[in-house]
């Protein structure tokens, strides 16, 4: 029996569940196009990996139309969610979205479910740190599984990685900004920040880091690779 934990839930205390599917492989699509009546075939990879759980709810004491109802209320409520999401499996976590549903069996308090794991890797706990101190990534690989929290002193902070930065242009120096090396994206307020165009989304390497901060103090929170 697996634990999973998802938003604080720990599902293993309602549901005994089993993992169907994980591949081992990354995603892939083959393409073909003509060209002067020429087929031509080409794959494209995607990183994402499905993951496969069947959960059976242990205490049915309820007949089978309330216990279809409360299984489709618990899918809708507890295991959608609007954006990508850290999930716990057996103490490791991918970042993931529901992606399919099997409701046939709901009735019997059953039910099949895949999530996506958009990186198709597995990490570790978050950490946190300092910018401007030094850390040690352990794991499998690098990691862009990072995101940056700083306050702005001035319009113009920036953050360096060894030989790569992060500048940001006329920043508002009353709210923090968020700089997510996964998602490739600089906002603050909610609103996507203005970079300067040599700025770069550097990774986290094996081994030592450490973010210089600039016209800025803050914090990085970010996971290690465990395994792919």
């Amino acid at each position: 029996m697996h634990k999973v934990v998802i938003n604080n839930i720990d599902l293993s205390q309602e549901f005994i569940i089993s993992e169907n599917k994980y591949p081992i492989y990354s995603q892939s699509n083959i393409y073909r196009e003509s060209a002067d009546n020429i087929s031509s075939f080409y794959k494209v990879t995607d990183n994402s990996k499905p993951v496969t759980f069947t959960l059976v709810k242990k205490d049915q004491c309820m007949d089978s139309i309330t216990l279809q109802q409360y299984m489709e209320v618990f899918v809708a409520t507890k295991l959608k969610t609007k954006d990508p999401t850290w999930i716990e499996v057996n103490g490791r976590f991918m970042y993931a979205i529901l992606h399919d549903v099997s409701d046939s069996d709901m009735y019997q308090g059953k039910v099949t479910v895949t999530f996506m794991n958009i990186p198709g890797k597995w990490y570790g706990v978050e950490k946190i740190v300092n910018l401007g101190t030094s850390f040690t990534v352990s794991g499998v690989e690098e990691s862009t599984m990072g995101v940056i929290t700083i306050t702005p002193s001035t319009t113009n902070p920036k953050v360096t990685h060894k030989n790569l930065h992060m500048t940001v242009r006329n920043a508002l120096t009353t709210s923090d900004i968020t700089i997510d090396l996964f998602r490739k994206r600089v906002t603050q307020v909610g609103l996507m920040s203005e970079i300067d165009i040599d700025s770069d989304f550097f990774k986290l390497d094996l081994g030592s880091n450490n973010i210089t901060p600039t016209n800025c103090t803050g914090t990085i929170k970010y996971r290690e690779v465990l395994a792919l």
